[in-house]
């Protein structure tokens, strides 16, 4: 597990460890705690030889925001919208997705890894969409979905 002393949103602190599923010793994800708020972190270049990546590291590091949806959650202002109508089913799953966006027109889906890269993006043509997810190796990825009403990301579990 991967620590860092970092302080954000009125004093929360923060912890770090490896992303599930990345494979990489160099991405890691953080949960803040009592909420659904998530801070990707991620190590693009590293300097030196130290693997415990201190703070006299001097390589490229870049921060992600990542809000989850939860009714106790604060919306971010322009990022995202009311979530509760949408609806990502069954999670975790296995093979198959189901998306439903009341106001699909013209809203896309992106299925992102934890590293931020787009593996799949779906123009949604119906109020439900079916999405084959069996392609996807097991663990966790992001569904960042832009619709008339703004952008949600919600989490999916691949099992």
């Amino acid at each position: 597990m991967f620590k860092i002393d970092s302080i954000y949103k009125a004093g929360t602190p923060i912890t770090f460890q490896d992303a599930p599923g990345t494979g990489s010793k160099h991405v890691y994800i953080a949960k803040i705690r009592g909420g659904s708020e998530y801070v990707i972190v991620k190590f693009l270049s590293r300097v030196g030889t130290n693997n415990d990546c201190n703070c006299s590291n001097t390589g490229i590091t870049t921060f992600e925001y990542w809000k989850m949806g939860d009714d106790s959650s604060t919306p971010i202002p322009e990022e995202t919208t009311d979530n509760n109508d949408i609806v990502v089913s069954p999670n975790p799953a296995t093979e198959t997705i189901n998306i439903s966006v009341p106001s699909y027109e013209n809203a896309t889906v992106e299925i992102l890894n934890t590293e931020s890269r787009i593996l799949q993006s779906i123009q949604l043509q119906a109020e439900t969409t079916t999405v084959q997810i069996d392609n996807l190796k097991a663990g966790i990825y992001f569904l960042k979905i832009n619709s008339s009403n703004g952008v949600v990301v919600k989490k999916l579990i691949k099992n």
